[in-house]
């Protein structure tokens, strides 16, 4: 059994939403009895469907076997999977399985995060390894789903900027994945943040022409002043014009 607790629940209980979380881990077990070690990767087997929050016992997390800082993916509500940052054999077999996981029901997160003084942060193996390509390919089928949904809900109110479905070039064969934002000039649009950014100018009712594409930090560079970023998850940024000609020129095709 389970409850969600919404900013109306906290209101009447004169909690706050870290004050809140505090509570909820306290609730959590104290010790590493639920983890259990299969191959390199632990397991964490509660006796509920919310497994995955067992993620906020950093403590104890931290506390167990591993090789290097701790590597988690919580691929769905009922999965917590870790590993060792410097054991390769244990990343392929925790890549190998998240992305088992991941397309089971109740799908959470592809992103992997590396635990670091405590506090949870981003991580994609160093490019080139055996491992960035599983990882980097869930981080970004991830970032695809949360931009999906973000485009539903952006659809449902009229008069609103179009997010736009990313440009995705998956080539398993030589293991690349990128991804670009589609910035179209004379079209209200929302810029999920991705590697690249294309920008295309109409030719006609039907058609386009793909004038440029960058890397996003080389166009931030230069047209920044057209983005302006928008609260929540997936970091977004609506655009307010589009690059004259000569900004054009100097994004550029820098892939």
């Amino acid at each position: 059994m389970y409850a969600e607790v919404q900013q109306t629940d906290l209101d009447q209980w004169k909690l706050s939403f870290p004050e809140a979380l505090g509570v909820a881990k306290h609730n959590l077990p104290r010790d590493g009895r639920c983890f259990k070690l299969r191959k390199r990767v632990w397991h964490y087997e509660g006796i509920d469907a919310f497994n995955s929050s067992a993620i906020l016992m950093t403590e104890v997390i931290e506390r167990l076997r591993k090789k290097g800082d701790a590597v988690a993916f919580a691929p769905n509500w009922r999965t917590l999977l870790i590993t060792g940052a410097d054991d390769e054999e244990g990343l392929a077999e925790l890549a190998r399985e998240a992305t088992r996981q991941f397309y089971r029901p109740n799908r959470l997160s592809g992103v992997a995060l590396r635990l670091r003084q405590g506090k949870w942060e981003d991580y994609l193996p160093a490019p080139g390894s055996r491992t960035f390509y599983l990882f980097k390919r869930l981080q970004v089928t991830s970032f695809v789903d949360a931009c999906w949904y973000r485009s539903e809900a952006l659809e449902a109110q009229p008069g609103k900027p179009v997010l736009r479905p990313f440009l995705l070039w998956d080539n398993p064969r030589i293991s690349s994945i990128r991804y670009a934002a589609e910035w179209r000039q004379e079209e209200p649009t929302f810029l999920p943040r991705a590697e690249m950014i294309a920008l295309f100018i109409p030719l006609d009712e039907h058609n386009t022409k793909w004038v440029a594409m960058a890397k996003w930090e080389h166009v931030e560079r230069i047209v920044g002043h057209l983005l302006e970023r928008q609260p929540g998850y997936p970091e977004l940024y609506m655009v307010t014009g589009f690059p004259t000609p000569e900004e054009i020129k100097r994004i550029g095709f820098r892939t």
